[in-house]
């Protein structure tokens, strides 16, 4: 990572690419500290913060161009009093293994604490160069203290590199999902354009049947054609719906507004929405929900988790069976559970159920299709609410998803 930080300043927040972006929230950590410092190897500066130019009262053209030699050259010329010798400074230049702690006194009664370590400790061929304003700690004098490196204390310095060491790893993550997430996003849209188009197609070929042959057809082929229009229709409207969902969450359009939520009456709503699927595929649902299940979450995210899962179970419930709502309470949370009987998943279905792009796309028992989508927006509004969601789930014995939502103040 520490190729990347250079003595260039100029960094872009409004870039797309997640590298420009995590170089960004390193550069406004390294800025943030009171303490200025350098970076260099054996002849040119490597990095600056801009806390340096302030401390020592330069602007940056003031080093732009500088090598680490010119630039304690200008320090000694503009900042210290004539009697101050920075020999034994600059000697530490191409010196790989001393360190130096010391006061600088400079012009206008002012102080500095100079460091200076060797990185060598640290695997990295560079030295670093540390300063601090201590005009109101100190007066007068200017002390010199060196430190070999078999003999390694517990510095300012050393607690700021193994912070900035651990930022450092934490952006580099932050990188690293910030690419993946964008490469699985690409991939998603891709199959949903796919998935857009077929149900167009399929659309289209029936309408051209009917128009071609219309005169032909029985009554009863007439309604066979109709209802797969019909079937196309549905799998389309529940698609579009999905995605502009999904788009409303990836370009945060969607506000979350908790609060007291009682999470039967948006059961019982969702059934009754579905009654007629339920009462299609001869199912039977029971409901343990108590009527005072009140959990402290937005209410029409929880209308909408509801609904997918509940959706999700009609789906792939065989005729007959039966779905199980039942709910249990910890410390803090509601733990609801939806369980059905149906076709349940494999293993790879399962390992990729939450993956954008990567899903194993499933038909219902009825041959109904989806997208794949609606789970991954029940996860991201489950977060958002503070609760967690996993399943549990056997290849022709059904499946079992949980979710938790926060319990009402």
């Amino acid at each position: 990572m520490q190729n990347n930080i250079t003595h260039n300043q100029h960094f872009y927040s409004g870039s797309n690419n997640p590298n420009i972006k995590g170089l960004h929230l390193l550069y406004l950590l390294l800025n943030s500290f009171d303490i200025g410092f350098i970076v260099s190897n054996k002849s040119d500066i490597i990095y600056s913060n801009s806390s340096l130019l302030k401390i020592l009262g330069f602007n940056y053209e003031d080093i732009s161009t500088k090598n680490i030699n010119e630039f304690w050259d200008l320090v000694q010329k503009n900042c210290l009093n004539e009697l101050s010798n920075i020999d034994i400074i600059k000697s530490l230049i191409k010196d790989d293994e001393r360190n130096l702690s010391l006061i600088l006194n400079c012009k206008g009664n002012h102080f500095i604490k100079f460091s200076s370590y060797s990185l060598k400790s640290f695997n990295l061929p560079y030295r670093i160069w540390v300063f601090s304003d201590y005009s109101d700690k100190i007066s007068g004098g200017l002390t010199i203290k060196f430190d070999t490196p078999f003999e390694p204390k517990e510095t300012d310095f050393e607690e700021l590199f193994k912070t900035l060491q651990e930022k450092n790893l934490q952006l580099e993550k932050q990188i690293e999902e910030l690419t993946k997430d964008k490469t699985s996003k690409e991939k998603f849209i891709s199959i949903i354009a796919h998935d857009l188009k077929s149900p167009f197609q399929g659309l289209l070929g029936i309408f051209d049947i009917i128009t071609e042959t219309f005169d032909e057809l029985t009554t009863e082929e007439l309604k066979k054609y109709l209802g797969y229009a019909k079937s196309s229709v549905k799998n389309l409207y529940q698609l579009i719906d999905e995605l502009l969902q999904w788009s409303r969450f990836i370009t945060g359009q969607v506000k979350h507004n908790p609060s007291n939520c009682n999470l039967y009456n948006e059961m019982i709503n969702v059934i009754n929405i579905n009654k007629n699927l339920i009462e299609n595929k001869k199912l039977t649902i029971i409901n343990y929900l108590k009527e005072n299940l009140v959990a402290y979450a937005d209410e029409t995210m929880v209308s909408s988790i509801f609904r997918i899962l509940i959706s999700n179970a009609i789906k792939y419930s065989k005729r007959g069976g039966t779905i199980v709502i039942d709910s249990q309470s910890s410390e803090g949370y509601i733990q609801v559970s939806i369980a059905d009987q149906g076709i349940g998943m494999d293993k790879e279905t399962q390992e990729k159920l939450f993956k954008i792009g990567e899903q194993k796309i499933m038909p219902g028992t009825d041959n109904e299709m989806g997208s794949g989508l609606g789970l991954i927006l029940c996860k991201t509004m489950v977060e958002m609410n503070g609760g967690k969601i996993w399943f549990e789930s056997e290849l022709d014995k059904g499946s079992t998803f949980y979710i938790t939502l926060p319990k009402a103040k």
